[in-house]
């Protein structure tokens, strides 16, 4: 449930998008340096799996909390604190000298990707029409692939150039920068609501933790991270390392996989938008990348078929985000807990991706090859398909 508006505030909408972007790139430019840190740094296949999961880490701390702090205080504030500590965090990442320097910096990036992102899917879902709500939260479900486009394509050439040192101090300068954009932008938000009744935090977690939809919405969303995170981490790593293919076109390949998913959540949206229930969209995207994932792992299949099969995941899975966040203020008993169940989204999925790459590494550790991995994330879409049923009769607000 939310509040009833006529008119959509989309110069709004695309600041928290771009806002989420930045986040998505701070994420992001961990997977195309994670070869030269590894010799930098001398980290481990395992360690640099925690270099990865432990950003993810803050979300399930905080993912929920910052929702329910955002509904009580309001969100601005929360979300110029999350933008502070992404850049704060980047800027000491780079001249973190040790393996420990880099997971602390990582960690503070982590409180801040979680304390931006949720307020931000919060203010969307509160100034959008009813009309144009499905689109927007689907837009926002892009924030992600959108955030990893522009890094992807940028951090092959700012690391063989400047060195991965400069992509994370630049990262924080861009986010310093933007915060002053951030500010102005979102003024006038909140004005309309100052007579509002805001409930305090632990009521909203309460309510919000004791409702059936929210709880189908987020394990489905921690289930797609767990298999997004762990591919998009290792995948420039796996063509580096297994397939002899430099950095640049790795990373190349990468951002060009980012498009899909784009592609996706824009795609639900229009589903949406048309008339497509929420359930159905999900269970048929989840029986699909089901075996998508199983195909994308097999080492019987030639690498352009895993490709194709990576570009299919990200096309067709890419409409879950979107219509996950499209979900929640369905699900949402008032406007009161909007942030809150954008909360445990985060948490839930923060869950997948803390797990995702560390879990990965550790099969192929253990067995000396992918294919195994590839029957763990069939199992996983499988599991969001049968959610997908099951949130049909999920109680709405």
């Amino acid at each position: 449930m939310t509040p009833n508006r006529e008119t959509t505030d989309w110069p709004l909408v695309l600041h928290c998008v771009l806002v989420g972007a930045i986040a998505a790139v701070h994420f992001g430019k961990l997977p195309p340096a994670m070869p030269i840190i590894r010799q930098d740094l001398g980290l481990s296949l395992i360690a640099g799996g925690w270099a990865a999961s432990i950003f993810s880490l803050t979300g399930v701390v905080l993912g929920l909390f910052a929702g329910a702090i955002g509904d009580r205080v309001g969100q601005r504030v929360v979300l110029m604190w999350g933008a502070g500590c992404l850049a704060v965090g980047s800027l000491i990442g780079g001249y973190a000298a040790t393996e420990s320097a880099l997971l602390l910096s990582r960690f503070l990036e982590g409180i801040g990707f979680t304390v931006a992102t949720v307020p931000a899917a919060a203010v969307i879902a509160e100034v959008t029409a009813d009309k144009d709500r499905h689109r927007a939260l689907a837009l926002w479900g892009a924030y992600f692939p959108i955030g990893l486009f522009f890094i992807m394509i940028a951090a092959p050439f700012v690391i063989n150039d400047f060195g991965w040192r400069a992509l994370w101090q630049g990262s924080g300068w861009l986010t310093l920068i933007w915060m002053g954009f951030l500010w102005y932008a979102t003024a006038g938000y909140g004005a309309d609501d100052k007579g509002r009744t805001r409930q305090s935090v632990w009521p909203n977690i309460r309510i919000t933790l004791t409702r059936r939809g929210p709880w189908i919405l987020s394990i489905m969303f921690g289930l797609f991270a767990f298999q997004t995170v762990a591919l998009l981490t290792w995948f420039p790593t796996f063509l580096v390392e297994e397939r002899g293919t430099d950095l640049v076109t790795a990373s190349l390949m990468l951002a060009l996989l980012m498009l899909f998913n784009v592609a996706g959540n824009l795609t639900a949206g229009s589903l949406l938008s048309r008339g497509l229930s929420l359930w159905r969209l999900y269970s048929v995207t989840g029986t699909v990348i089901c075996f998508i994932s199983i195909g994308i792992y097999s080492p019987v299949l030639p690498d352009s078929v895993r490709l194709a099969g990576c570009m299919a995941f990200l096309l067709i899975g890419g409409m879950l985000p979107g219509a996950i966040f499209a979900g929640a203020p369905v699900y949402s008993p008032t406007p009161a807990q909007i942030g809150t169940i954008n909360g445990l989204i985060v948490t839930v999925l923060s869950v997948g991706q803390l797990g995702g790459p560390v879990v990965v590494a550790a099969i192929v550790d253990l067995t000396g090859h992918w294919e195994t991995v590839g029957w763990l994330m069939g199992a996983s879409s499988f599991g969001i398909a049968i959610l997908g049923l099951m949130i049909r009769n999920a109680t709405k607000a």
